[in-house]
């Protein structure tokens, strides 16, 4: 019997089957043999479709054929992945999208690719330090398309991804739920703009570390607590008593300030202070991306970059598990004059623009 090649990130593409579709199908090839070819790529003998009837014939001893398919690269398999999935499975329309979802950075992929080799670019009065990840296509609009589901039920997934928790995920994925009543009942939550909630919330290090990595280290943070400075390290950390929006900041500023109102417009108020006062030498600043805010906009008037954030945040408890995610996505802004080394170390986040 072959023994083939598991690519775990090939694997997780493919939605697992419940364990009563695994025991029937455990059954039917016990019984009858694996009738279908697994798919295999060729001259490399990695497992490109048929992960749960190669698991199923080796533990049982069961002979198995394979056919060889041709691809350029991973991406490409990964495509051909999803796509197969569409019809394979009498799946529910969450499923779908969730599926042609996962296609989305690999059609943005090849869009950016296609706009580089075509020498375009974007104009305006600020430099794009890296272009947008959807490229010149409508990148939902063709996903929908091979989803067989509407552009609609694409942006409603998505924010459902995004915002549900997994109880209500497996639920629409068996179709116990249906997609407009989980979509209802997570936008019936509040619209993070007008949070009153808990802001007890810890960034991922990742964030925290490239800002780091671009200003050289962190001097203050103004809005933290004893558990987060463990890893910050700043050398001035300001907690909720010590009201860090009426401080004085200095050096090197990493600031991730409570959410909710008034605290946000003050902690805003205090950035545009402390930058203008000469006393910071470099900021970076974690927000929410609320650009239709006064607070946000006045942060971004003398910001001398932003990064936009792909997707939304999913911040921290206190055991250090991804535990919370905001309704909408976030914007990294820096105030300083190492725009380029700002660039380097968010670019990989999501879009830079330096403002000049």
């Amino acid at each position: 019997m072959k023994d083939l090649v598991i690519n775990e990130n090939f694997k997780e593409l493919i939605p697992p089957l419940s364990a009563e579709e695994f025991s029937q199908l455990e059954f039917n090839l016990i019984q009858d043999g694996c009738r279908e070819p697994l798919v295999v790529w060729e001259g490399r003998d990695i497992l490109i479709d048929g992960h749960n009837r190669y698991q199923i014939c080796q533990a049982n001893g069961i002979e198995f054929d394979t056919v060889e398919l041709e691809f350029d690269n991973e991406r490409e398999a990964e495509i051909w992945i999803i796509r197969n999935q569409f019809g394979r499975r009498n799946i529910t329309n969450f499923v779908r999208a969730e599926l042609a979802l996962k296609l989305k950075p690999k059609i943005a992929a090849k869009a950016k690719e296609k706009q580089i080799s075509e020498g375009k670019n974007l104009g305006g009065n600020s430099t794009l330090c890296q272009t947008s990840d959807e490229g010149s296509i409508d990148t939902k609009k063709e996903l929908a398309s091979i989803a067989g589901v509407s552009h609609d039920t694409i942006n409603r997934v998505e924010r459902i991804l995004d915002s549900a928790d997994d109880d209500t995920k497996e639920k629409l994925r068996s179709g116990e739920i249906s997609v407009n009543k989980a979509f209802n009942d997570v936008s019936g939550k509040p619209h993070v703009s007008n949070n009153s909630g808990n802001n007890e919330w810890y960034t991922p290090h990742k964030y925290v570390d490239a800002c780091r990595s671009a200003m050289g280290c962190i001097d203050t943070d103004p809005a933290t607590c004893k558990f987060a400075n463990q890893y910050i390290g700043a050398a001035v950390a300001f907690t909720k008593e010590d009201e860090g929006q009426n401080q004085q900041w200095g050096g090197n500023v990493w600031l991730n300030p409570p959410y909710s109102q008034p605290d946000i417009s003050e902690f805003s108020d205090a950035v545009v202070r402390e930058w203008n006062s000469g006393r910071v030498e470099s900021m970076c600043v974690l927000v929410n991306n609320a650009t239709e805010t006064a607070w946000f906009q006045s942060m971004l008037s003398d910001a001398t970059a932003v990064c936009f954030v792909r997707g939304r945040i999913k911040y921290l408890n206190q055991e250090g598990v991804p535990a919370n995610s905001p309704l909408q996505g976030q914007a990294i802004l820096y105030f300083g004059d190492k725009q380029s080394s700002f660039r380097k170390h968010l670019g990989a986040f999501g879009v830079v623009i330096c403002n000049g």
